[in-house]
């Protein structure tokens, strides 16, 4: 057990028990003390009982170092237990002073590249607690001493402090300035953009010794969306950089990726008679459900908006299913008027919790439930998430006679305490935990919004498989577009006739990863070429071409952007097996690319309208044309597929010649 522990323990029951003991303490000192006054003075006419009351108050100011005098028993016991709270005090002052000055030296000293989490609610400790587990060093700071987290935390190694994150001082006492990350998730965006403010000014004033990393929960629309376009125009620097987080966000990230709704579709390949070749791509018709809508439910929606696009370019319908739906339906054309060009939105009115309703057995809505591949139940109560879910599921029975034909994927926002009743490690090893047994007889899948997603490989890593996809993608454009011009004239006419771009693509393309680790793989077989063609050493190229360097440059809003790409990975692969493919080679993929391309720049322009571009005209000023593009984020590629230049056509078509990079990449992670 750590020391610190043991003493945090200690004082956690001091401080629960000490207002009963000061409340009790005094009162039996008032009492014995008047009492004894009284019976001292009985009789007596310079007795009164505002004297006793004054005198037993100069007990606890020890106005008297001598021995009580022994003039009744009740005056001795008062006197003593007055001693004795003033010393509980001066301990309790002292305990607490020599535990806050313990941890400011420990972490003082010992303490240098470490996570810091700024709040111990359910989303803090839960990452804390993940962190400590995979062995990091971590500080916990909570303004609250009676916060149920902290000894739990304590526990598992974490340095837990009482302070404010809007306090500099308390901040500096955690060793901010030698952090390498800090989480602050405080409970609401006004007092979470409150303290990254104040982590901002620290760093202008140049405070920080290291490389901070700051993610920040925000969790309103408005205020996400508005951050991801400045936040790094305007705070970010060599050795500061803050990235947004939202669990609504997170969570309709992870369903999408875990239980994509196009997963299950199937295609057929049209074959030209004359000429025997591919002539188009046939889906198969596709909808899911989503009954009830939240923040969570909305942003699950984005993601069908962004990354719903297969071969045949069918759109994705949406049984929307949820009371007074209309008005949910306003709001996402209110917020993307765009919508109907990418998902097919069918309002149904939920009029009953049980689905017997009229609207749920006509024959249109039935038509629907024949071809609906995956239901999404979202809410904000956990028990009542359950049971609907329960019951949809005994309507698609009744309906289709199948129990695990069509998933139902649950999101659980954790808010009730009636979900810890249900032990998730059964003491019996025959029995199931309740999520187990929905998932393995009902195909009810249970996702928790905190737990699921608030974890280390998704916020803190950054060698997770779809970030590392991300920079692979990053890096094969650099390479095409980018590092010519970041040499200077000498090495860059070395480069044009060594002709080094085609031969850093080649290796690029060929690339087959045999590590845990494929980025770094894939740095040190394109710098070691640099390295050997230019006769410059590789440590000195990485600081300029280096993957992680080049990923670095971007703003969170382009890192988001390469991550869709990764993940729509899933849907090209998914294709390519259902059409009869298990070896991604580069002829298999040419032979599919006019399929492909069009799909691409249809996911493309989805995302880009997504995150508020519009489409316009570029003029010929290279200034004038990148603030347009990055900052007012007007685009003038927004267009159809058939109207784009070459070579934005070719863009589209290289994406492609990455899918068997891509995918070696993600088996290479996944198999570690």
């Amino acid at each position: 057990m750590y020391p610190e522990m043991t003493f945090f323990r200690l004082m956690r029951k001091m401080r629960v028990f000490s207002p009963i003991i000061i409340f009790t303490f005094t009162t039996v000192v008032f009492i014995m003390g008047i009492w004894g006054y009284y019976l001292e003075h009985e009789g007596k006419p310079d007795f009164n009982a505002w004297g006793a009351i004054y005198a037993v108050i100069s007990m606890f100011l020890m106005e008297s170092v001598e021995p009580p005098y022994i003039a009744n028993w009740q005056l001795v016991v008062a006197k003593y237990l007055a001693a004795m709270l003033l010393g509980y005090g001066i301990f309790i002052t002292i305990s607490r002073y020599l535990y806050t000055t313990w941890v400011a030296f420990k972490i003082k000293t010992f303490y240098r590249q470490h996570i810091i989490i700024l709040g111990a609610g359910k989303i803090g400790s839960t990452i804390a607690a993940e962190l400590l587990q995979a062995g990091e060093l971590v500080v916990i700071m909570d303004n609250d001493p009676q916060n149920e987290h902290l000894m739990h935390l304590q526990s598992l190694g974490g340095l837990v402090v009482v302070g404010s994150a809007l306090e500099e001082n308390d901040l500096f006492k955690i060793g901010i300035d030698k952090a390498r990350l800090c989480v602050v998730v405080l409970g609401n965006d006004e007092t979470n953009l409150e303290a990254t403010n104040l982590l901002t000014q620290l760093n202008q004033q140049g405070k920080f010794k290291e490389h901070l990393k700051v993610h920040v929960n925000v969790n309103d629309w408005y205020n996400i969306t508005f951050l991801k376009d400045y936040l790094d125009t305007y705070t970010k620097t060599e050795n500061f950089d803050i990235d947004t987080f939202d669990t609504d966000y997170n969570v309709a990230q992870y369903i999408f990726d875990k239980f994509s709704p196009v997963q299950k579709v199937t295609y057929q390949k049209i074959i030209d008679q004359t000429s025997g070749k591919l002539q188009k791509i046939q889906s198969s018709d596709n909808a899911i459900a989503i009954v009830g809508f939240n923040a969570a439910a909305e942003n699950f929606v984005v993601e069908c908006i962004i990354l719903s696009h297969v071969p045949g370019l069918r759109n994705l319908k949406i049984l929307l299913i949820e009371k007074d739906v209309e008005q949910y339906v306003k709001q996402l054309h209110f917020k993307f008027p765009f919508i109907a060009d990418y998902l097919d939105i069918i309002p149904v009115e939920l009029s009953d919790e049980n689905f017997y309703s009229e609207q749920f057995t006509n024959p249109t809505f039935l038509s629907y439930i024949k071809v609906l591949s995956h239901a999404y139940v979202f809410g904000t109560h956990d028990a009542y998430l359950l049971g609907l879910a329960s019951r949809f599921r005994q309507f698609l029975y009744a309906m289709i006679g199948d129990v695990k034909q069509v998933d139902i994927v649950v999101c659980l926002p954790e808010n009730s305490k009636v979900m810890s009743l249900i032990d998730p490690a059964p003491t019996d090893d025959k029995k199931d935990h309740l999520f187990e047994t929905l998932q393995k007889e009902f195909s009810v899948h249970v996702i928790q919004q905190i737990s699921d997603t608030c974890t280390k490989s998704k916020l803190i890593d950054s060698a997770g498989v779809i970030t590392s996809l991300a920079k692979t993608v990053n890096y094969f454009y650099a390479i095409k577009y980018e590092f010519e011009w970041l040499l200077d004239e000498v090495d860059r006419k070395i480069y044009q006739n060594l002709g080094l771009e085609d031969k850093l693509e080649k290796i690029f393309l060929a690339m087959r990863f045999k590590t845990a680790n494929p980025t770094q793989e894939l740095e040190n077989a394109i710098l070691g070429e640099m390295s050997r063609s230019l006769q410059k050493p590789q440590a000195e190229l990485v600081k300029t071409f280096g993957i992680d360097t080049k990923w670095n440059q971007l703003s969170d809003i382009k890192q988001d952007s390469n991550r869709y790409v990764a993940r729509h990975l899933e849907v090209k692969v998914n294709f390519l097996q259902r059409v009869g493919h298990t070896d991604f080679t580069k002829e298999v993929i040419e032979g599919y690319l006019k399929v492909l391309a069009p799909i691409e720049h249809k996911r493309w322009n989805s995302e880009k309208l997504s995150f508020k571009f519009r489409y316009g005209a570029f003029p010929k000023d290279k200034h004038l044309r990148k603030m347009l593009k990055e900052t007012l984020k007007i685009h003038d590629q927004i267009i159809t597929y058939e109207a784009l230049d070459k070579e934005m056509e070719d863009k589209d078509l290289n994406m492609f010649l990455l899918i068997p990079v891509m995918q070696s990449a993600k088996e290479a992670i996944l198999a570690r």
